[in-house]
């Protein structure tokens, strides 16, 4: 829902774009546009996609979790259940695992990337929102599966060190073949928008 901060915060947010952009400043045009674009879509949308992704992640994990027979997952709410020989633990999948700040980040920062045409930009949105929710989906597959073959223990370590750098090691290609990638050849073959 749209609060005095929010409409107060799009409004000082489109004041600096226009700014920046009557004056030439295309990095900070950028930038600007970028970090508003993720902090308002975040503050606007937090209640309203987050439960929708999770459950989406949710129930793509579930199709792993079948295939091996390791976990059920439950979209509503986001949930992996996980048998292990000690028991079973139930894994919310909320906020943080929903991958919504990653999506959200990529598509601030891809509006406002100069160096695509709006065609290429919906294309490379749609390829990267699938890319993360992908990525997403098999870092909560290897969480389950590793839980419900080795044991409990293993939660922390798969949950929030190999299961999270697994997730921003496929991110950071990503990102690295829309920004940087596309960056370097524009710039080789001379055709930055940049200049």
């Amino acid at each position: 829902m749209l609060n005095g901060y929010l409409i107060g915060g799009i409004i000082v947010w489109l004041y600096a774009l226009s700014v920046t952009n009557r004056t030439h400043l295309f990095a900070f045009y950028y930038w600007v546009g970028a970090i508003g674009a993720f902090l308002l879509t975040t503050f606007a949308c937090h209640k309203y996609f987050v439960w929708f992704l999770a459950s989406l992640v949710s129930r793509g994990a579930g199709v792993i979790g079948q295939l091996t027979h390791s976990f059920t997952a439950y979209p509503f709410p986001a949930a992996l259940d996980i048998q292990t020989t000690f028991g079973s633990i139930t894994l919310l999948v909320d906020y943080e695992c929903s991958g919504i700040i990653e999506t959200l980040a990529y598509l601030s920062l891809l509006i406002f990337f100069p160096i695509y045409t709006r065609r290429q930009k919906v294309a490379l949105s749609i390829i990267g929102v699938f890319w993360i929710y992908f990525i997403n989906i098999c870092r909560l597959g290897l969480i389950g599966i590793t839980v419900h073959y080795l044991n409990l223990r293993t939660l922390f370590w798969v949950h929030d060190v190999i299961g999270r750098i697994f997730f921003y090691i496929f991110t950071i290609l990503l990102y690295y073949q829309v920004f940087t990638h596309s960056q370097l050849v524009s710039n080789l073959l001379g055709r930055s928008k940049l200049d």
